[in-house]
């Protein structure tokens, strides 16, 4: 999967009044050390009815930084991977395939894409909570 970076933005919101039910770092190993490209969050509702996501993605050689959210509600469909399909929109972000619904996986390997997409040529490695 590719990401690529077409109109940045800084429209993340942190969903502070929901509860984180995943987060995301991607962290890439770089000539001065390792550093986090790359980190995510996924929230519900308390009724579990929404879902919000919330990117953020930097790289301070090329001085990119970018964060976006996006959120979903309904049911019969992977609904986190649906949020942060908005989220990586949502920080201006393109990808050359579909996440939206398309599960867990697909969510990991955008985010790793999103690091490679802003500079990062090192080594990455995902991780999960």
């Amino acid at each position: 999967m590719k990401a690529k970076l077409v109109s940045p933005k800084e429209t993340g919101k942190f969903y502070h009044d929901k509860e984180m039910t995943s987060y995301y770092s991607v962290v890439v190993s770089t000539a001065g050390g390792l550093k986090e490209a790359v980190r995510a969050y996924v929230f519900a509702s308390k009724s579990g009815g929404t879902v919000f996501a919330t990117v953020f993605a930097s790289n301070d050689k090329s001085g990119v930084y970018v964060r976006g959210s996006g959120r979903t509600s309904g049911g019969g469909y992977h609904m986190a991977s649906a949020a942060m399909s908005d989220a990586i929109r949502g920080a201006g972000f393109e990808l050359d395939r579909n996440i939206d619904s398309a599960g867990d996986a697909a969510m990991e390997t955008a985010l790793v894409a999103m690091a490679k997409g802003i500079g990062y040529r090192g080594k990455a490695l995902l991780v999960k909570s």
